[in-house]
């Protein structure tokens, strides 16, 4: 099955390619193994509205995410926020909640430098600090901000834009509180930022304006991940895992170095109501099983005497959807399997 990224992982080939192999082996063991969400299609105000669902608590917190890692690709409709460049066309994502756990080889190969994130963090804030002279108030790392442990994400963004065909690339850690109000921050990667200045060296203004897009389009992502996770704990649809029934021969040697997509093993994921079936409609009676499906989520009152000990009596509670019917089925030569949802794995 071609992966519908495919574009955009052949100039990641391309830009890798001057660098040791063992470069572009990790980035792409790591890239090609992650669930891929697709939604190249949509731009990010229509998914932001598919997946609104009123009343509920926004996913913040990592530890309740369906994934830990991830490529996630929407479209762009957006002005220019890049100056002269031409506005891309795709947003391009992979999410990593846990990036200390990478070995050196994989953060190498990432575009992290070589230690723990709090440390590199306190780099980039060190270079804040040195362009504090001449810019003082475009910058801010989230200063006098107590972030939560581990709160950290890394993500590695690519902009595409498919009529010249060409991608910009950037990397960085994205963190995020609640308490005692709602605050991110985007600290790009020493790499990232180093790769900036020596671009702009003798345009202070052309940095500036790149690195606000770059935070900009950072934190679009990170919001649209959050919005999605919530989605996918609440929302009516159910994400599924889609991959070949049959596993494909894997590709050795030269063309896998040439090609490392052919080997690509992560699922593509899907957000439906229900799972693909072959049922025939119901012809009457009554012990038809019913087709896989999502019983929606839904706000309950305790009004009921019964729930008068229950500690949310005359309350509302939200009742979390559920699925009905088998929770893996084959359907055209591809598997459906039900992403088990978080409530169920912690």
């Amino acid at each position: 099955m071609k992966r519908p990224d495919l574009k955009i992982l052949q100039l990641t080939k391309k830009r890798l390619d001057p660098l040791p192999k063992g470069i572009s082996k990790n980035y792409f063991d790591r890239v090609l193994s992650s669930p891929l969400l697709w939604f190249g299609d949509k731009d990010f105000d229509t998914l932001k509205d598919e997946w609104d669902v009123p009343d509920v608590p926004l996913v913040t917190d990592k530890q309740e995410w369906s994934f830990d890692e991830f490529v996630i690709v929407y479209k762009i409709e957006t002005e220019d926020q890049l100056g002269n460049m031409v506005c891309p066309t795709h947003m391009w994502a992979y999410v990593c909640t846990d990036p200390d756990r990478f070995t050196l080889e994989q953060k190498r190969a990432l575009g992290m430098r070589e230690m723990p994130v709090e440390q590199e963090v306190s780099e980039v804030e060190d270079l804040y600090k040195k362009l504090a002279d001449t810019l003082p108030h475009r910058f801010s790392a989230g200063d006098n901000i107590d972030w939560p442990e581990d709160s950290a994400a890394y993500m590695h963004v690519q902009l595409f834009n498919e009529e010249d065909n060409s991608c910009t690339a950037f990397g960085g850690y994205f963190f995020y509180t609640d308490d005692p109000t709602p605050v991110h921050c985007f600290v790009p990667s020493v790499g990232c930022m180093c790769a900036l200045l020596e671009s702009y060296k003798d345009d202070i203004d052309g940095f500036d304006t790149h690195h606000r897009a770059t935070k900009a389009f950072a934190s679009e992502v990170m919001s649209l991940c959050m919005k999605l996770m919530t989605y996918m704990k609440y929302g009516e649809k159910h994400a599924v895992e889609k991959f070949p029934m049959k596993p494909k021969k894997k590709a050795v040697g030269p063309l896998a170095e040439k090609r490392p997509w052919l080997n690509a093993s992560g699922p593509h994921i899907l957000l439906l109501d229900r799972l693909p079936s072959t049922q025939k409609p119901h012809q009457g009676g009554t012990h038809a099983s019913p087709k896989p499906h999502r019983r929606r989520g839904h706000w309950k009152t305790l009004n009921h005497p019964r729930y008068r000990r229950h500690p949310q009596y005359q309350k509302k509670i939200f009742v979390k959807p559920s699925f009905v019917g088998p929770r893996q089925v084959t359907y055209e030569g591809n598997v459906y399997r039900l992403v088990d949802p978080i409530e169920e794995r912690l």
